[in-house]
């Protein structure tokens, strides 16, 4: 399983390949090993199996959601290739601090969907934002023509 820097790459049933950063790791009484992961906003043709250090780096500084947990059964389906390792920095890490707080409060809870459900999901909130500012554009223009 993976551990805390480890970089994944996992096939979509599209045949890309995407990535994944492996922020933390927690055990809970009942739901068991939580894995709080980043997805990188990035897809490749082929099966990357290793990334240099200069990759790596490269992916640090791409788009990313911040930070998702899902439970052990989703990261076994998931069939993650470790492909480098590269350690979170206390920025990185935000999202997770926000997550846990929430978590150990009882107000936030883990994904328990296919990998492949919750890409789709990331991929429908970025359609989303596009549009909202695409309208949020028209309605500026539309306020400034009248």
């Amino acid at each position: 399983m993976l551990k805390q820097g480890d970089v994944a790459a996992w096939q979509g049933k599209d045949g890309l390949w995407r990535f994944v950063w492996m922020l933390a790791h927690d055990t809970h009484e009942k739901l068991g090993e939580i894995y709080s992961l980043a997805q990188f906003i990035l897809m490749m043709d082929e099966n990357p199996q290793q990334l240099t250090p200069e990759e790596l780096e490269h992916l640090r500084e791409t788009e990313r959601l911040g930070h998702f947990p899902i439970g052990v059964a989703q990261m076994q389906a998931a069939n993650l290739q470790v492909v480098g390792h590269m350690l979170p920095s206390d920025e990185d890490m935000e999202g997770y601090w926000v997550w846990r707080a929430a978590f150990d409060q009882g107000k936030a809870g883990v994904f328990a969907v296919p990998l492949e459900e919750i890409w789709q999901m990331v991929l429908e909130s970025l359609a989303q934002g596009v549009a909202d500012e695409d309208d949020a554009d028209d309605d500026t223009e539309a306020a400034t023509n009248e």
